[in-house]
């Protein structure tokens, strides 16, 4: 699970940081908590006892964030509904455009 904090002195520890991502905060926890990043990180993670997956750095910078345009990033931002947001970020990841266009690295 991925969790915004904004407060300034936080601390975080054996964890990793976003720094500069491409969209807001509230986008990007999003689109990582959706059913799709958990589905990916499932299939690439290595399992370990009783099928607990690691997101280590080696599996986290393989995901890659759909470009959005102003009217994709105004519909992740008002959806709530875990099985909404999930149907859309499928959706994104499906390739909704001729091409797949992806921020490059994230991590």
């Amino acid at each position: 699970m991925f969790i915004y904090c904004d407060k300034e002195t936080a601390l975080f520890y054996a964890g990793y940081g976003i720094f500069n991502p491409p969209y807001e905060f509230e986008i990007m926890e999003k689109i990582l908590n959706s059913s799709v990043i958990v589905e990916y990180m499932f299939i690439i993670s290595k399992p370990y006892r009783d099928n607990w997956r690691a997101y280590s750095k080696i599996f986290l910078e393989k995901i890659r964030i759909p470009i959005l345009n102003k009217d994709e990033i105004e519909k992740l931002r008002m959806l709530s509904k875990k099985e909404e947001i999930d149907e859309f970020v499928l959706w994104l990841y499906e390739g909704k455009r001729t091409g797949k266009v992806f921020v490059s690295k994230l991590f």
